[in-house]
């Protein structure tokens, strides 16, 4: 079945990876999560409630660099 972009998103039908800067709580069940999972994505939260309480989300820590988001990309890639 051919995914039909949704609003906004510039013509994307399918993802790998978005960041989102979102508690978890605020984040699972919301409209974003379920856009993200139907183009194949995998979220990956932001933030400081995050980063207190990931509830099985992975999240990238402050501060980050280059090398730790390719890190996270490659622990992802592997999973």
């Amino acid at each position: 079945m051919r995914r039909r972009p949704w609003p906004g998103s510039g013509g994307v039908s399918r993802l790998a990876v978005a960041f989102v800067a979102a508690a978890p709580a605020a984040f699972r069940g919301s409209a974003l999560e379920a856009m993200i999972a139907a183009r194949d994505g995998r979220a990956v939260l932001m933030g400081e409630q995050a980063e207190q309480a990931p509830e099985g989300f992975p999240v990238l820590a402050r501060p980050f660099r280059t090398r730790d988001v390719h890190a996270l990309l490659a622990r992802l890639r592997r999973t």
